[in-house]
């Protein structure tokens, strides 16, 4: 919906279509005429902006494949070398998984750490 200084003035349309990050543009070319939007006597262009107001209707997603779930109670094949307690739960992690996305880790594990051997 383009809103216009005049409600009753707004302009909506639908459209369907199957998106692909195959095709980059999308678009509803003949909605409205680009100079008529522009131009601020007709309520569309105001104090330099357009809004345009969208609702998308997600009907069904194919070809996003879904966050992997770990389960860090268990020893991983290979991936992880320390394991942490935490609320007397074993964790099994991964020095270089934990240095790489904190500076803290990274100084304890692989820096002059005082606290390292605790």
């Amino acid at each position: 919906t383009l809103i216009n200084d005049d409600q009753n003035k707004n302009k909506s349309d639908e459209m369907r279509s199957t998106f692909s990050t195959k095709v980059r543009g999308k678009g509803h070319f003949s909605f409205i005429d680009f100079d008529f939007l522009l131009d601020e006597k007709n309520g569309f262009f105001k104090d330099d902006r357009v809004v345009i107001e969208s609702k998308f209707i997600v009907e069904k997603v194919v070809g996003i494949q879904q966050p992997l779930e770990f389960d860090f109670s268990i020893p991983g094949v290979g991936s992880d070398d320390i394991i942490l307690i935490i609320e007397e739960k074993k964790v099994h992690v991964s020095k270089n998984y934990l240095a790489m996305h904190s500076p803290y880790f990274a100084a304890m594990f692989f820096q002059e750490f005082k606290e390292k051997e605790k």
